[in-house]
């Protein structure tokens, strides 16, 4: 865990961010801009041929960048990472979420899209899966969570395509199938902000103070 490189972040908040094996470069998110980052040089460079944008969340197959905005009835916007980043489409409410739902997180494995969903006037939360192809729905649960904080929630990709989601409302973390089922519910204290699969076997998940790594 030692500091191999590092830069000063002049710029806004940032929001989320994603690794492009394709572009090898990390896609950093603030509210209104993309940005990609240079992990040998640092250089930081703005995406020109991506709007101005209300985002909140980002994540990359091989092929195509996917962003979410950060507004009620939030939105579903794929690019295209080669030859340039392009805009292919995009996908509205009620397609995505309702009026009155924001899509808090958006994370790619294997061909298919985790969504984070929070419902701003029930306060609940969903996880949905959906197609990277098509966008389709595949499956939609609902997690027994109340949602009081203004925080977006963390999601990761596990093995075997399932998924771990990070509940900082309750200090626990969610074990997801595939399917769509809840597989194990983990007591995790101090509560857990965000998860990510590091290498095959090592989850990170960071809480308020540190960044912890556990062999899975």
């Amino acid at each position: 865990m030692n500091i191999v490189k590092q830069t000063l972040w002049s710029y806004d908040a940032i929001y989320d961010m994603c690794w492009s094996a394709t572009l090898n470069r990390f896609i950093v998110i603030e509210e209104n801009d993309v940005l990609l980052v240079d992990e040998n040089t640092m250089t930081i460079d703005n995406v020109q041929t991506i709007e101005t944008g209300l985002w909140l969340s980002c994540t990359c197959s091989n092929t195509s960048l996917f962003l979410s905005t950060g507004e009620r009835a939030s939105s579903i916007k794929e690019y295209k990472l080669l030859p340039s980043i392009q805009l292919i489409r995009e996908l509205k409410t009620p397609h995505t979420c309702s009026r009155d739902e924001v899509i808090s997180g958006i994370v790619y494995n294997n061909g298919r899209l985790a969504l984070i969903i929070v419902n701003i006037t029930k306060k609940t939360l969903r996880i949905e899966s959906r197609d990277a192809e098509t966008l389709n729905r595949l499956w939609s649960l609902r997690l027994d969570i109340i949602c009081n904080q203004n925080r977006k929630f963390g999601c990761c990709t596990l093995r075997s395509d399932e998924w771990l989601v990070a509940d900082y409302e309750t200090k626990r973390l969610l074990y997801i199938t595939k399917d769509g089922k809840v597989k194990k519910v983990i007591d995790y204290t101090p509560e857990p902000y965000h998860v990510s699969l590091f290498g095959a076997n090592i989850l990170a998940v960071s809480t308020k103070n540190d960044i912890r790594m556990h062999k899975i």
